[in-house]
This record gives C-alpha cells, sequence and structure tokens, in this order.
C-alpha cells in the first residue's frame, strides 16, 4: 500500500497538531505491524470527532477495524498501542462481526459511535449499521436496572459513605441511557442541553432532582461536600423509575 493510502482525514476534526501526530504515527506503526488486509478502517468518535476535546482531560477514541482479532496480532501492536497513550489515544479493536453484534448487545454504545464520528482512514463501517428499538429498549431496561442494583449494594458495602463517588462514577452513563429513553419515547435523540427538560416531561419526575445529582458530577476532591443520603437516594429513586417507564415502553 503507498503512502498516499495512509493520508488520513482531518476534515472537520478541531484536534490539537501534536494529537494529529500522534494518531498519524499510531496508524502507520498499525500498517506495518498488521497484515495488509487485515486492517481495514480507523474512526475516530467521541469528544474529539464532537469538536469537545479537552487537552489532558479528554481521551483520544480510535475505532480499529481488523478482519480478525487475535492475540498474534495483539502482540504486533502492543509496543505502539502503550507508546500511543503519551497522547490520551485509546484505541478500541473490532471486526465488523463485532459491530453487527454490537446493534444487538451494546445498542447505546453503537448508537454513540455513530451519533459523533469521522472516518479517518478506510471503510465506513458504521454508516449502514442499524439498531432495533427492542434492542435499545432492552438494553436501556437493564442499564437502568443494573444502575439501581449497584447504588444499593454501594450504600450497604460502604456503609453509606463516599456517595458522591458513587454518584460522579455513574452519571454520564445514566445521562446517557436517559437520552436513549427520551429517544425510544418520542422518536428523536434530544439535545444534550435540552435533555433535563425534555426526560422529566417524558418519564414525569422532578427537573431540579436531576439537577442537583447534575451537580455532584461535575464536583471532584477532598474538599467537596458529601452528597446527603436524601440526594443518594434520589439517584437510586430516579434510576428505578426510568427502569420502570422503559420496561412499560415494551408493552
Amino acid at each position: 500500500m503507498s503512502t498516499n493510502a495512509l493520508a488520513l482525514n482531518w476534515d472537520g476534526v478541531t484536534l490539537p497538531d501534536e494529537i494529529k501526530a500522534g494518531v498519524e504515527e499510531l496508524v502507520a506503526s498499525y500498517h506495518d505491524q498488521l497484515e495488509e488486509t487485515a486492517l481495514s478502517g480507523i474512526i475516530l468518535y467521541g469528544s474529539g470527532a464532537r469538536g469537545h476535546y479537552r487537552s489532558g482531560v479528554s481521551d483520544v477514541n480510535l475505532l480499529v477495524i481488523l478482519d480478525r482479532v487475535d492475540t498474534a496480532a495483539l502482540d504486533h501492536i502492543l509496543d505502539t498501542t502503550l507508546s500511543a497513550r503519551r497522547y490520551n489515544i485509546a484505541p478500541l479493536l473490532m471486526t465488523p462481526d463485532d459491530l453487527r453484534s454490537f446493534t444487538r448487545v451494546f445498542p447505546i454504545k453503537l448508537l454513540s459511535f455513530k451519533e459523533s464520528y469521522t472516518v479517518l482512514w478506510g471503510e465506513d463501517a458504521l454508516a449502514a449499521l442499524e439498531v432495533e428499538s427492542a434492542n435499545l429498549r432492552l438494553r436501556c431496561q437493564q442499564e437502568a436496572q443494573n444502575l439501581l442494583m449497584r447504588l444499593r449494594r454501594y450504600y450497604l458495602t460502604r456503609q453509606g459513605h463516599a456517595r458522591s463517588t458513587m454518584i460522579r462514577e455513574h452519571m454520564n452513563g445514566f445521562m446517557e441511557v436517559l437520552r436513549r429513553v427520551v429517544q425510544l419515547a418520542e422518536g428523536e435523540v434530544p439535545r444534550r442541553a435540552d435533555l433535563v427538560a425534555r426526560a422529566s416531561a417524558v418519564i414525569g419526575f422532578d427537573s431540579e432532582t436531576l439537577r442537583s445529582l447534575m451537580a455532584f458530577r461535575k464536583s471532584s476532591g477532598d474538599q467537596e461536600p458529601e452528597a446527603t443520603p436524601g440526594i443518594y437516594n434520589s439517584f437510586m429513586l430516579l434510576a428505578e423509575q426510568v427502569a420502570r417507564f422503559t420496561e412499560k415502553l415494551g408493552e
């Protein structure tokens, strides 16, 4: 394959030049270290593709499409992948069959891929993939129910302490589930800026409760106040409410 074939498509991508250089180095190394037929596409997704990259905070999420992923392939690219961590590059290795499976078993994740991505090189492995509403509904219900069980267990095992930590660690995932539940109920994905209002209206909970929880998500450090048992209980109640609402969508 010629050098020109490895030229990456940076149109519309606002990553810093040093990060782009790091990605180009990684892709070139992958191409050299893997069989030519194995590597079929490199896709940037997440904050880097949305233009929300924050230096030193955000990962550079790359979807690396391979014909197969075995230990031989992983051994070939191990050193290169570890070296790329200095740029916060986080490659996710998948085959086309993996992606097709994601439409059924991880539909929320697949939709997040499709919502914001740029094909840097090779084939667009995401464009033709579709998620069925039934699969999305079941996954949303599973995520909300699993969160509820984890919140209850965490409270017991930590004897009611470190409540803010649990809230901060799980709010991002919870908010993404909310977006997809609203999508199921209304037929379109709400803008992130409108999510609190739309989710509150659709599911029927107090928007101020969710905003209070979001405030804890943004807090960190030893000087931050601990979440009260009442705030923590609100998170459990919201998770339960979302799980029950999503279950009814399937009736």
